[in-house]
This record gives C-alpha cells, structure tokens and sequence, in this order.
C-alpha cells in the first residue's frame, strides 16, 4: 500500500497496526483470506483503503456481512473520518444504519435522486422506504426513526459508542532466509505422477484407442489396424501423460494446502 511512497519502515508498520486495531483484524493475520467469513472479508477490504488514506471515500455496501458490534466501530470509524476532512458517499440498503450515523440521505430511483434530506426529514417522510423504529412508533413519535429515538422519547438512556482501539505493535513476521529453497517432492509425490503418466499412456491409450477400431468395424479387426489406431491417438495420450505429471506435481500443491485450512477451519482436524 505504501510502494512509491518515502515512508520509513517504523511509520509504515505503525500505521498498518493502527489499521488493523481499528477494523478487528489482528486475530486474523495468521489466516488465509479465503478462509475468513465474508464479514471479516469486508473488514479487510476496508483496512487496504484506509491505509490509502483518501480524500474521497465511495463506499459499496459497506456494512454487507458485519455483526451489530463492529457496524458502531465502523460507524466510529466514519465519524473520525468525516472529522479529517474525509468525505464519504455510501450506496447502501442497510436503512438503520443510514439513519442512525449519515449526515444526509437520498433515494436514486432510474438514474436520478428523487428524494433528499436529512436522516430525520428523509425517513419520517416516506412511508415505504423507512426504519422499522419508524414504522413502529410513527402515529406515537411521528419523527422518530431510530430505536435510539424510541429509547430517549420513553426516558431511557442510549449505551455510549465503544472507544476506538488503540494502536498496538503486531506480532513480529518471521525473516525468510536468502538461501532458502524450497522443500524437495516427496518420493510419493513423484511416485504417482509417474504411475499417472504410464496410466495416461500405457493403459487409457491402450484401452481407448482400440477400442475405436472395434467400435468401427469389428469383423475385419487385426492386430495392424489395433496398432493404427494406438500410434493415431498417442499425441492426444502424451498430452494428457504431461497434463497428469503437471498438476500432481505442480498445481496439487495449492490444493493440498486450500483443503488443509477448510480441515483447520471446520475443526475436523486441531
């Protein structure tokens, strides 16, 4: 996120840990993206663009995938934002949270807004597009639109807004060696993309290819045309020989790993 940019490497690991204290991430940063909820995803994706430290922030569905805890963190986070002078124009369907924490909102309906105001004008006017609070309490509390609203008109009090994390040092990443090489194929690794090979080859090619003469005319089969018709389909055997070599010991790897972390993370192996 920093490359091009003169940042000392004190400052840049301080801002990523400030980041990652601030979005929730740091039990995670031992875990593959893939491997994380979609939640936790959307948490991710919003770390890499603070990082960027924009001026404009548009932002898609942000709180798609979050629990009710982080969505105030992340309200949070948007109030700080706003207080730096970030602006912020959010696409979004979650309606509570527009009217709880914008500043202004509007309707865009066939290519146009058709509707704007604050959260308040806006929600308390429109009897279809609205909060659930305001449908509830509307002919009570006709201005009403957040269960925040509800909360104080009835003479309770509103939880305060957790704080935001403080920044803490993330834990050290462990030094990869110039020598380091890459561990050697296990002998039964090697073992089976050869056995795939000699299969693709000796037994498939063996199997398949006369089997084309028999299919074809099986009254007048010798053992010229069985031979034909093997030597026809041998380029189509190697290359298949050579696909069955590849991916056993190139592309099974990744794999291998990719079902390793589902096992890890559907608990059916410590």
């Amino acid at each position: 996120m920093f490359r091009g940019e003169k940042i000392p490497k004190e400052q840049q690991d301080a801002e990523v840990a400030r980041i990652v204290e601030l979005c929730g991430l740091r039990e995670f940063l031992d875990r593959h993206p893939y491997d994380i909820s979609g939640g936790e995803q959307q948490r991710t994706a919003l770390a890499k663009v603070l990082l960027t430290q924009p001026d404009i922030l548009l932002l898609d569905e942000p709180t798609k995938g979050f629990d009710a805890e982080f969505k105030v963190t992340f309200a949070t986070i948007l109030h700080r934002l706003t207080a730096q002078g970030v602006t912020i124009l959010m696409v979004s369907h979650d309606v509570p949270f527009c009217a709880e924490y914008a500043h202004k909102c509007g309707l865009f309906f066939d290519g146009s807004i058709v509707a704007e105001g604050t959260p308040r004008e806006f929600f308390s006017g429109n009897s279809f597009y609205t909060t659930p609070a305001n449908r509830m309490a509307r002919h009570l509390i006709p201005q009403a639109v957040t269960v925040a609203d509800i909360i104080g008109c009835c003479g309770g009090e509103v939880p305060a807004e957790p704080p935001i994390p403080e920044e803490a040092p993330l834990p050290a990443v462990k030094e990869t060696a110039v020598t380091w090489k890459p561990k050697p194929l296990p002998l039964w690794r090697k073992v089976l993309a050869a056995f795939g090979a000699f299969s693709a080859i000796v037994i498939c090619g063996g199997i398949m290819n006369p089997a084309s003469a028999l299919m074809y005319n099986a009254q007048s089969v010798n053992w010229n045309m069985i031979l034909g018709y093997y030597i026809t389909g041998l380029s189509m055997d190697l290359v298949h020989a050579a696909a069955t070599v590849a991916c056993l010991l190139l592309i099974a790897e990744p794999m291998l790993q990719k079902l390793d972390r589902i096992k890890v993370k559907y608990g059916m192996v410590e």
